[in-house]
């Protein structure tokens, strides 16, 4: 089935009459590509690189134009598209002035790879609008984890199972460590009460004379 959006870009360039940009004219860039250019994951993970379209002030990103990205990688093997094409209905808000894509990556081998974005939109000013074709890269490391689980965990004793999350120490503990603190004080409180050798007990003030 033929694609629809060279129909509707078409469309939009005959509704834009006389005022529609006229090719081959250098027209300087009104708009800003967001992406790291350089990202690390752990073999196994899957991660996103962040794709953030946005037009200078006075600008805007046609919402009936087309809005296409894809990806590619290189080395093809080990770096894994879960997709390969975006468009508008992908975004985090398709009716955003600044469209944003989170590009899906999962890492199924260790190594050094490049991703490849390519990007298709209309930049409009009032009635004018105009493609803009444009690519950026990703350089993208996939790392082995390390001896101690993912980077970034603390090296596990061998020794020490690990306790799982909101363990408490049973009642047993509980009721030992309260033994030992409740003979600890009394302890105390008989060693003030009872008198050393060779003294006397000191006669209370409420007793009666006479």
């Amino acid at each position: 089935m033929a694609r629809s959006w060279p129909v509707a870009a078409m469309s939009l360039c005959l509704a834009a009459g006389p005022a529609a940009a006229r090719a081959g004219a250098p027209l300087p860039d009104r708009y800003q590509i967001s992406l790291p250019a350089r990202m690390e994951l752990d073999q196994g993970h899957s991660g996103a690189a962040s794709l953030t379209i946005a037009p200078d002030p006075g600008y805007a990103i046609s919402q009936t134009g087309p809005l296409l990205v894809a990806l590619a990688v290189s080395p093809e093997p080990g770096l894994e598209l879960p997709r390969r094409r975006y468009h508008r209905g992908q975004a985090a808000d398709r009716l955003a002035a600044a469209p944003r894509f989170d590009l899906a990556l999962r890492a199924a081998r260790a190594g050094r790879y490049r991703l490849t974005v390519r990007i298709l939109f209309w930049l409009c000013r009032g009635r004018t609008c105009r493609p803009i074709r444009t690519a950026r890269e990703v350089a993208v490391e996939v790392r082995l984890p390390g001896p101690g689980g993912p980077r970034g965990s603390a090296p596990r004793d061998p020794g020490l199972l690990p306790m799982p999350f909101g363990w408490r120490p049973s009642w047993r503990v509980l009721s030992r460590r309260r033994r030992e603190r409740g003979e600890t004080q009394r302890g105390s409180c008989r060693s003030s009460l009872i008198p050393s050798r060779g003294s006397s007990p000191e006669p209370s003030g409420s007793g009666v004379t006479g």
